[in-house]
């Protein structure tokens, strides 16, 4: 079996080595690379900078996707239109268009998987699409993100401030150089979208759901967090009720009972709810080369196999037609932190503003600080309408006393 690969990075080369070390019978013929000068762990024969000479060679079966953003969408259709079947890490681009692409692949006959988008090296993808869509799934809780959750780790269990972990991550080869699409929350995002288009009828997008990354989380926070029996964890969520879904990416308290909150380091899991299927659990490594290879390889094996568009026919298919929840009817309970001047009636007035949204105080507790010197105030509640919160706080933020952007996370899930 011959293939292409899109792209040679970090990921590529892994994939590369595992091909060619310990599968004789399937052949990289081509790399389609920006740079075929630059120096690469493969036969420079190998690489090529125009597309077309993959798309019009007829010896290559198969296009494995190993680059990152938009930019790959074009290519993905192109091959597809081409006969080629397609497998892809690329989450952004199955977010933005994975029905399309199965739709092509149908009409011309060939494949197009993406079991390495999400998970890692978890084998969830098919899993969803062909084992969990006929439950009733009431619940989706994920953590997505092996960079994200190996810093919250560090911060967690070492005591160490977000600039800190965030470089000790870096130094790993957890987080990129420029980790901004990892600690903001949006690859998250596009993984959660991507589960939530194997299992219902509901058409938005990354850019549509509420996302909230972990760079203002501090070790104020997560102390907190411990001493009430909790850990902070950035989860992607799908809650499927009477009312809707209910979509989103964000830090949450988890309490430490519960399976998410002991995910620890690069590990991503993943947390399922419904019915008849009861709860289960998926597990494994999220960051990093041999995760994402393993996922290609077995899908690249899947291919080989042919089996003839079992889990290109189950793709988006789904009859459970579903509805955004409306805003007001969300309601959680919730976590803030203000960072104020220690001065006289500044807890009066945050507590005020409170009331007068009708937002129920469960718990505070302050810093002991001198006076006029910054202290961070923090407010736990009850259950809550979420609509009302934005409101609540951008009033508490014209205070002078108020001295930075105030912190709102989740609590319970």
């Amino acid at each position: 079996m011959k293939i292409a690969m899109l792209g040679f990075g970090n990921i590529g080369a892994g994939f590369y080595e595992e091909i060619s070390s310990n599968y004789r019978d399937i052949e990289v013929v081509r790399a389609l690379v920006r740079d075929i000068k630059k120096p690469r762990a493969i036969d420079s024969s190998k690489l090529t900078s125009d597309f077309n000479v993959i798309l019009n060679d007829p010896s290559i079966e198969a296009v494995v996707d190993v680059t990152a953003g938009d930019a790959s969408v074009k290519f993905i259709i192109e091959a597809l239109k081409a006969s080629k079947s397609v497998i892809t890490a690329n989450k952004m681009a199955v977010s933005l268009a994975g029905a399309e692409f199965i739709d092509i692949a149908i009409e011309k006959g060939v494949n197009f998987y993406f079991e390495a988008a999400v998970g890692g090296g978890i084998p969830v993808i098919n899993l969803f699409n062909e084992n969990v869509k006929p439950h009733r799934i009431n619940k989706v809780i994920g953590i997505l993100n092996g960079t994200t959750n190996y810093i919250l780790t560090r911060m967690t269990d070492d005591g160490l401030e977000f600039g800190e972990a965030l470089k000790l991550a870096q130094e790993k080869g957890f987080a990129e150089p420029d980790p901004t699409f990892d600690i903001t929350g949006r690859d998250s995002a596009y993984k959660t979208t991507i589960l939530k288009d194997l299992l219902y009828d509901y058409k938005c997008g990354a850019e549509d759901i509420y996302c909230q990354g972990i760079d203002k989380i501090t070790k104020a926070d997560l102390a907190y967090a411990q001493s009430i029996g909790c850990r902070i964890k950035l989860v992607g969520y799908i809650i499927n009720s009477v009312s809707g879904l209910d979509i989103g990416v964000r830090p949450v308290f988890l309490s430490a009972g519960h399976p998410l909150a002991q995910v620890s380091n690069e590990f991503n899991a993943i947390y399922i709810e419904g019915s008849p299927i009861g709860e289960i659990m998926l597990y494994g490594r999220g960051a990093g080369a041999k995760p994402t290879t393993a996922s290609l390889v077995a899908d690249l094996l899947r291919l080989k196999r042919g089996e003839a568009n079992v889990f290109n026919r189950a793709y988006g298919h789904s009859e459970l037609k579903k509805h955004s929840m409306p805003e007001d009817l969300k309601s959680q309970r919730n976590y803030f932190r203000f960072t104020v001047l220690d001065v006289p009636g500044v807890i009066s007035k945050i507590t005020t503003i409170f009331e007068k949204y009708n937002i129920s105080i469960s718990s505070m507790k302050q810093d002991i600080s001198s006076a006029n010197e910054p202290a961070n105030v923090i407010f736990t509640t009850h259950e809550s309408k979420c609509s009302k919160i934005p409101r609540m706080i951008e009033e508490i933020k014209k205070n002078k006393f108020v001295i930075s952007e105030p912190v709102w996370y989740k609590m319970g899930i």
